[in-house]
């Protein structure tokens, strides 16, 4: 019995069996091998295909190895190693129209294939700040505190002169009748 972890793909033929992950991640711009191995070295010209599935199921050859051809189309390279059972590919640079299903497979004794599916994802830049956005960023935040600061002591200042002018309203005397404030030596009778 053999075991494998998961992604991985097991096709037992009369040769021999393809060992491939099922599912390749690869962000963009970056390179993705696409590996298809076989438990057994593959004998001297022997042709392996690479084959890229379409969403309609219609097939594209996109590299065709027999130790004569070009291991090099497009941005897909030839990089296995057949006495070692090795027949991956590498892609590279992966773009998202890279994306999809792609066939290995070989035909010494029998067809063997082994299907897998490539999914790109977007590449992620982070923006690393320079001196002029951490400058201008601190000089905001300076700003902001200042003006928090005006705010609050206007508003600290403008409690204290409402509250002062209530105290001194209510300690001044009251008018004489004839619409004339009087000090207070004034309203106080003289002692004796």
């Amino acid at each position: 019995m053999l075991t494998t972890s998961p992604g991985t793909f097991i096709a037992l033929g009369l040769a021999g069996s393809v060992l491939a992950q099922s599912h390749i991640t690869a962000e963009e711009d970056s390179t993705a091998l696409l590996p298809c191995l076989f438990e057994e070295p593959i004998p001297a010209g022997e042709m392996i295909t690479w084959e890229r599935i379409s969403a309609n199921e219609s097939t594209e050859q996109i590299l065709v190895f027999d130790e004569k051809a070009t291991p090099y189309i497009g941005n897909v390279a030839w990089v296995g190693d057949l006495s070692r059972g090795d027949a991956s590919v590498l892609v590279s640079p992966v773009r998202h129209v890279d994306a999809g299903q792609y066939s290995c497979g070989t035909f010494f004794s029998n067809v063997q294939t082994k299907t897998i599916t490539l999914s790109v994802t977007s590449k992620v830049t982070m923006l690393m700040p320079g001196p002029s956005t951490i400058v201008a960023g601190v000089a905001l935040m300076v700003i902001v505190v200042g003006v928090t600061y005006l705010l609050m002591s206007r508003r600290r200042r403008s409690r204290s002169r409402s509250s002062r002018g209530r105290k001194f309203h209510q300690l001044e005397p009251p008018a004489s009748p004839d619409g004339l404030l009087l000090s207070r030596e004034a309203t106080e009778s003289p002692r004796q």
